[in-house]
């Protein structure tokens, strides 16, 4: 066990127990998982070269090019086209795009499953995070009602 997680299981006399889940059976997996279907571009996606003109097409291209998101394309593209270009437009185009889908899932929701558990810190969410250069282990309780309790701590970073 790490010395990070000894100490906070010591400190709040925590008893911890690491199960292997499998995929099939994790009730987490169910709820990040996407039908295939929504996966698939529902229009067929045509590249062009270089395009002097604003159009969906050349909006896309642009996207593409570096896969910044809403706001940054949107900025681009108004530089390179003018007020011509709508929000609306990017909105569709960055929603469209797999490889965006695929780093940031999030907009799409899959509701599905349940993580709800009977007792308080019988299942914890834990991650390690960076501010300031210095790892924090943060741990929180996903018990009923969800419950605002979680610990963070800095950690130590030791040589290997």
């Amino acid at each position: 066990m790490r010395p990070m997680v000894a100490e906070l299981t010591s400190l709040y006399e925590l008893y911890i127990e690491v199960i292997l889940v499998k995929s099939e059976a994790n009730l987490a997996d169910v709820l990040t998982r996407v039908p295939k279907k929504w996966l698939k571009p529902q229009t067929p996606v045509v590249s062009v070269g270089f395009v002097d003109r604003y159009s969906v097409e050349a909006l896309r291209d642009l996207h593409d090019t570096n896969h910044l998101g809403v706001d940054r394309t949107l900025h681009l593209s108004r530089c390179k086209w003018g007020d011509e270009v709508k929000r609306e437009d990017v909105v569709r185009v960055v929603k469209e795009c797999q490889v965006c889908r695929r780093l940031d899932p999030a907009p799409v929701r899959w509701d599905q499953g349940g993580l709800s558990v009977d007792e308080a810190w019988s299942r914890l969410a834990s991650d390690i995070t960076h501010y300031g250069g210095i790892p924090n282990l943060t741990l929180i309780d996903c018990g009923p009602g969800s419950s605002p309790y979680g610990a963070s701590s800095g950690m130590k970073l030791q040589k290997q």
